[in-house]
């Protein structure tokens, strides 16, 4: 008798993330409405990003449909609105962070979800839209977690290799499209997974159109499939597949049914203009009276994978906005000199008193420390020490309740020369998507 062949990787990540978006946990419901408000409402912050505008034009130019696109009642087709509110919402660098897949999770799965359930023209049935996306945040957390150091050491971005498979599952769901296809859906999404480190290296921009072209694909992805075109099964850990091709080889992967803790739970939003893995540094800082002018060295230990994150150890000279976004020592002389971290910090990168500090922060790996995990040892003149820490389990710095998100849009809003009224009609619109009711959410993204 034959033996039945064991199913492939992206079979079995299907299977164990059928999620009932009606039987989730408050806590679960709760994240996936923080992370609704925060990516949309970053995306109108993002819009002081050229890249961003420069996307937008070129979207609502070229692609015609009616999914909405932030700024001024703008509409694109699905796929072509996911990539620029993705773009928005990234190119503002306050949005989402995910230390274990080094990505963005939000990002890419919240504005392809978005998209897609407006161009169906109906209401999603109750709990769909919970369930598409922590089922896309789920399905990134697995992947980034068994591969994305790995990559990241081979030159391949995170935030756009791994988010683009969530996304695509959480679009399918949005679809109701059945197991079957939501395989070959990511089979199809293989074909553009994609994204390299080096504009870190050279300090160009176009590292923010990485998550925004994962969205798209991942629309894509999910439409093409709902049409038929099928993709190979095992591309996840096949010979040449995802694995072999990005990590070098097929790691471990978490094939358990998913809940009740869900990695969107584990989704931390930002609160703080800087990488995600200075989120933590900048928050402790933000808790201390630091007298500057006896500052002579600060001592930061990070956990190895945010250490060794291109540019988050760079001391300068800081050529670009890029290198100083994701420099610790950048943003530890901003907290300690300026008090804060918003665009006026990023407008002068030779500001002297800036550098003075930054000659004097050295970042170090440590192997005890996971995730966001971050000691800080300020030593002063006189021989005194400052010591500071705090863990990966609840950060400090995590936007962790609604109020939190809705007071931080606030002062970003006024900070960044936007009225704070906007940010009224996000919170109604993230409820009733979650209702399976996308209008509102689309009039106040208008």
């Amino acid at each position: 008798m034959t033996t039945p062949a064991e199913p492939s990787a992206a079979r079995r990540l299907v299977d164990a993330l059928d999620i009932d978006g009606q039987d989730l946990p408050p806590s679960t419901l709760d994240a996936v409405l923080r992370s609704t408000m925060q990516i949309m409402g970053v995306a109108r912050l993002g819009l002081a990003n050229g890249i961003a505008r420069s996307g937008i034009d070129y979207v609502t130019t070229a692609e015609h449909g009616g999914s909405t696109v932030i700024s001024r009642g703008r509409v694109a087709s699905a796929p072509g609105a996911a990539f620029a509110n993705a773009l928005a919402s990234h190119s503002d660098f306050r949005e989402d962070t995910h230390a274990e897949s080094q990505s963005h999770p939000g990002v890419v799965v919240i504005p392809a979800v978005f998209a897609v359930a407006e161009s169906l023209g109906r209401p999603l049935a109750p709990g769909r839209y919970a369930a598409a996306v922590v089922a896309g945040h789920e399905l990134i957390g697995r992947l980034g977690r068994a591969g994305a150091i790995l990559s990241t050491e081979r030159g391949f971005r995170a935030p756009s290799l791994y988010t683009v498979f969530g996304a695509t599952l959480a679009a399918c769901i949005t679809l109701d499209l059945d197991a079957e296809t939501r395989v070959h859906a990511i089979a199809i999404a293989a074909q553009g997974a994609a994204g390299i480190n080096q504009p870190f290296a050279e300090g160009t921009d176009d590292w923010f159109l990485a998550p925004a072209f994962a969205a798209r694909h991942a629309v894509t992805s999910a439409l093409l499939a709902a049409a038929g075109v099928q993709g190979s099964p095992h591309v996840l850990e096949g010979v040449d597949g995802v694995f072999e091709a990005f990590s070098g080889r097929v790691p471990d992967i978490d094939f358990a049914k998913a809940g009740p803790h869900y990695e969107i739970e584990h989704t931390r939003l930002k609160g703080a203009l800087t990488c995600g893995f200075n989120q933590s540094l900048v928050y402790q800082l933000s808790q201390l009276d630091v007298p500057t002018e006896r500052l002579e060295r600060v001592d930061i230990r990070l956990s190895p994978g945010a250490a060794h994150y291109p540019g988050v150890a760079g001391r300068g000279p800081y050529e670009s906005k890029t290198t100083a976004l994701l420099s610790a020592p950048y943003a530890a002389a901003l907290q300690l000199v300026r008090g804060s971290l918003d665009q006026g910090g990023y407008s002068d990168l030779g500001a002297p008193d800036l550098l003075d500090v930054t000659r004097i922060v050295f970042v170090e790996a440590d192997a005890a420390l996971e995730g966001y995990a971050t000691q800080i040892d300020l030593h002063l003149a006189g021989g005194e020490t400052i010591s500071v820490e705090d863990g990966n389990d609840n950060p400090g710095f995590s936007l962790d309740t609604v109020q939190r998100v809705t007071d931080t849009l606030r002062r970003n809003y006024r900070s960044g020369g936007l009225d704070e009224n906007l940010v009224d009609g996000l919170e109604a619109g993230a409820r009733a998507m979650m209702a399976g009711d996308s209008g509102p959410l689309g009039d106040a993204l208008s």
